[in-house]
């Protein structure tokens, strides 16, 4: 025996396909014909009294017979295709990854949050009054000297003292050449330096911290790596001004240039940078 939907072979006595779920039509035994009877006939088409009666009731008021249940097939599971497939796993991988990509970005902006406010805690420890830059005259002798000064082991300088003043600091600050530090940062690292020269770059961050870079010879020359962070009421720093620094040399910065090569430069955190030309 076969199914007549899918044409899978079944057992003869099966009544479902087990393969498509659909009902198996079995074949109903032959019944006998009764014989006829001519007198049972006229008694059957005789109208009964009692049906006419009922059929003269209306409509409405007749009751109605509940209506057969049709019999259902068992259900057939779905099967999904292999396009199905596919797509469901090509969702699955983009909601991974869109995922992945906002859980790194809300951790990437929770690290840079922390590293400001460590650094601003560390910028207010430093000294009990802030750092400002203000307008001076420029010191000839002092640049020229800086420019100047033969190569030198430095002597050790000592760690200020909090409430040290803002003169007394920069006295604490020691006139050093660009060549030297370049040529023994270890030597110079955590002592208190001062250089002069011509702001030629100016990177502004976040909480007023800025990164200068500063040509201690002219022009684009003998280059020094600042950062600094200026104070609430001080005055923006400008590509071209002429600045004074005192601060602590932190040794050397390494970055990448434009066309791809590495720049190895002095560099320095400032504490007070003054300007010596508007």
């Amino acid at each position: 025996m076969f199914c007549r939907k899918c044409g899978n072979e079944l057992p003869d006595d099966s009544k479902f396909c087990n393969k498509c779920g659909a009902a198996i039509d079995v074949p109903m035994e032959p019944q006998t014909q009764p014989e006829f009877d001519p007198l049972q006939q006229m008694n059957e088409q005789r109208p009964d009294p009692i049906q006419q009666q009922v059929a003269a009731v209306p409509n409405q008021m007749q009751p109605t017979s509940p209506s057969p249940v049709p019999q259902q097939p068992y259900p057939v599971a779905p099967q999904m295709s292999q396009n199905g497939w596919s797509d469901t796993k090509k969702r699955a991988r983009r909601n991974v990854l869109i995922f992945f990509c906002v859980a790194g970005a809300i951790a990437l902006f929770a690290i840079i949050g922390a590293v400001s406010s460590n650094k601003d805690k560390d910028d207010g420890t430093a000294g009990s009054e802030s750092s400002e830059t203000v307008s001076a005259v420029p010191d000839e002798n002092a640049g020229s000297a800086a420019a100047a000064s033969p190569e030198h082991t430095p002597s050790p300088t000592p760690t200020p003292d909090p409430a040290m003043s803002q003169e007394e600091y920069m006295a604490s600050c020691e006139w050093v050449a660009y060549r030297d530090v370049a040529r023994n940062p270890s030597t110079y690292k955590g002592q208190n330096v001062a250089i002069t020269g011509t702001v030629v770059q100016v990177s502004e961050g976040w909480f007023n911290s800025v990164t200068l870079r500063v040509a201690t010879s002219g022009g684009y020359d003998d280059i020094w790596y600042v950062e600094y962070t200026l104070g609430s009421d001080e005055p923006r720093i400008l590509e071209d001004d002429e600045v004074e620094i005192y601060g602590v040399c932190t040794g050397t910065e390494t970055y990448t240039a434009v066309l791809g090569n590495s720049i190895t430069i002095p560099a320095m955190e400032a504490e007070y940078v003054i300007l010596l030309s508007d």
